[in-house]
């Protein structure tokens, strides 16, 4: 049992594969552009879906590679590094749309997001947030620190965040057993 069951009784949050995301982005993107962005903006930000929602062109800085969120959770603000394949999707997209630079990048509801995704997953399971601790998952797998994933994700406390090396020690041990007869 890892520190945070221990220490809340709650499961530890469930994440998808990298290539489980993939096979959901591959679905959103033959069937509908703006769909796959959404879910691609979702899992390369880090965003919760009710950041994404509101995000502007002006939240989007192509120029310094970041999207700034404001009014998060708790009505803070932070900075996400702006992945380089969300990027380019992002600066095609806008061009097409021609938005203005407060309109929102999306015009869908949170309830409709949720749809939207269930839409391209078998998995009843995911959901919007699952693509945000897909990310926290991936980030840390690929080395970054625990501190910097704090602030990207705009978690308070650190203990927060520590949550996702549980998962990845689990993912170890996992793997691990798989792989060995």
């Amino acid at each position: 049992m890892s520190r945070y069951e221990q220490n809340s009784r709650k499961k530890l949050p469930k994440f998808l594969q990298k290539g489980e995301v993939e096979k959901i982005l591959d679905r959103a993107q033959n069937e509908n552009t703006e769909h796959y962005l959404m879910i691609l903006t979702l899992f390369r930000a880090g965003l919760r879906v009710s950041e994404l929602v509101e995000l502007t062109p002006d939240d989007i800085d192509l120029e310094n590679n970041r999207i700034e969120v404001r009014e998060g959770k708790g009505a803070k603000d932070r900075v996400v590094p702006l992945h380089p394949e969300l990027k380019s999707n992002l600066k095609t997209y806008m061009d097409i749309k021609e938005l203005k630079s407060n309109e929102e990048l999306f015009d869908y509801s949170e309830r409709w997001v949720q749809e939207i995704v269930k839409k391209y997953t078998d998995k009843d399971w995911v959901t919007p947030h699952t693509f945000r601790h897909s990310f926290a998952v991936h980030v840390i797998n690929s080395g970054i620190d625990s501190r910097k994933l704090q602030k990207m994700l705009g978690h308070s406390s650190l203990s927060t965040t520590e949550i996702y090396l549980d998962l990845t020690a689990k993912q170890v041990v996992d793997d691990f057993l798989e792989k060995v007869d």
